[in-house]
């Protein structure tokens, strides 16, 4: 079990919110709420399949370079997630960051 940062929960919670899903926070993590209960872990910031998901139900553009990793998400483009040694992890990073765009975008 991974506690999530203050600001980590805050881009889980728009970008959950963009994506149309439900979460419950316990002991700060996020779950997802699946028939009014929460059930598994939701990590997108961590777990690849999390992100991808993600990725997929969000119809995200991702592009990955030798030195950055950029996302987009209804026309929200994000490009400033630089590899620093952890190119998945940063892919990761602009896929979530995208997704909370995404809703502070939406009406």
């Amino acid at each position: 079990m991974s506690k999530a940062s203050p600001d980590i929960r805050i881009l889980l919670e728009k970008a959950a919110k963009a994506a149309g899903y439900t979460l419950d926070f316990q002991a700060g993590e996020a779950k997802l709420v699946t028939d009014g209960i929460p059930s598994r872990a939701w990590r997108p910031h961590l777990d690849d399949g999390d992100s991808r998901r993600l990725e997929v139900r969000m119809s995200m553009w991702v592009e990955v370079s030798t030195l950055e990793s950029c996302a987009q998400a209804s026309g929200f483009q994000l490009c400033s997630e630089y590899h620093k040694g952890d190119k998945e992890g940063a892919t990761r990073m602009v896929v979530l960051r995208a997704a909370a765009a995404a809703w502070q975008g939406m009406p």
